[in-house]
């Protein structure tokens, strides 16, 4: 999930990008994508990392004798990390996709506006 999430920030801030370029938009509002993705990246690596480390501690506990006491602990530890990294990751995605329905929405209205100078159809 949390490598969905890295693609998500990555597609959706290119496409931002695009479409601020093509569609004359203000450069500034492609700006807070960089946010969104500092806030989500890090933590989206904690929590990788504390499920490899679990898994690592279980194999080990398995193949060389370890007690299973300390991968048990950083099993529930790796469930924690994972859960407050998954708000972090909400807030993130929520916040981005207001940006993105911003942007959706001043496109939308200047395609629906009159281009100046015309005339309405049937006139």
């Amino acid at each position: 999930v949390h490598c969905v999430v890295f693609t998500y920030f990555i597609a959706t801030a290119k496409w931002v990008l695009h479409a601020v370029a093509v569609k004359g938009l203000d450069p500034a509002l492609a700006a807070p994508t960089r946010s969104f993705k500092l806030q989500a990246f890090p933590a989206a690596l904690l929590a990788m990392m504390s499920v490899f480390a679990t898994a690592v501690l279980g194999a080990a506990t398995v193949s060389y004798g370890v007690s299973p006491i300390p991968h048990h602990v950083l099993a529930w530890i790796a469930v924690a990390v994972n859960a407050a990294v998954a708000i972090t990751e909400y807030r993130a995605i929520a916040r981005n996709g207001q940006l993105i329905d911003g942007i959706l929405a001043r496109i939308s209205a200047a395609a629906a506006a009159p281009a100046a100078g015309s005339t309405p159809a049937g006139l």
